[in-house]
């Protein structure tokens, strides 16, 4: 049966999570057994969901999965993402904590964003803003990553449009 997969951007996930002892240990587990939820990097400090934060949680819930958006990585620190090798070290410790297999059937997004110190103020079209996309999709290519990109932003369309094609050519 397949699983179903969906977005959880938003969704306060941590008051679902059920914490269960057993005298072997302790277990995470969330309502729903053949569901897998899709945690977000969030684009404000003061949000929970940084990459840390979700990986941790990943890696001891079986039926979380990691949602990175890239631009709100981006934001949350005030514009850091400015190279192949920032992109690159985000994919590769995503690898050494979940394993090959969450690079596998990743979910991702990715757009335009303007941000200050506080992090994400709104979406806006790529080439409207300083992300680089070029060295987040060359990043991705270069670890095989498989899995879905979200084009998210006003321009949905043309920006989808935009990160194929670009990708295409790398």
């Amino acid at each position: 049966m397949n699983k179903l997969l969906f977005g959880v951007s938003g969704l306060p996930i941590g008051s679902q999570i059920k914490r269960i002892n057993y005298a072997s240990g302790i277990e995470f587990k969330l309502p729903y057994s053949d569901v897998d939820y899709r945690l977000e990097t969030t684009g404000k400090g003061t949000q929970f969901g940084t990459l840390e934060e979700l990986v941790s949680l990943c890696s001891e819930v079986s039926s979380c999965k990691l949602c990175i958006d890239f631009s709100h990585i981006h934001a949350r620190n005030n514009g850091n993402l400015k190279g192949y090798d920032d992109f690159a070290g985000i994919l590769q410790y995503v690898q050494n904590k979940l394993g090959r297999s969450a690079l596998d059937d990743l979910h991702i997004h990715m757009g335009g964003i303007k941000y200050n110190e506080k992090g994400e103020r709104n979406h806006l079209p790529l080439l409207e803003s300083d992300f680089n996309y070029t060295a987040c999709l060359k990043a991705l290519k270069d670890f095989d990553v498989k899995g879905c990109v979200i084009s998210e932003g006003p321009l949905l369309e043309k920006d989808a449009l935009l990160l194929k094609n670009t990708f295409m050519k790398l």
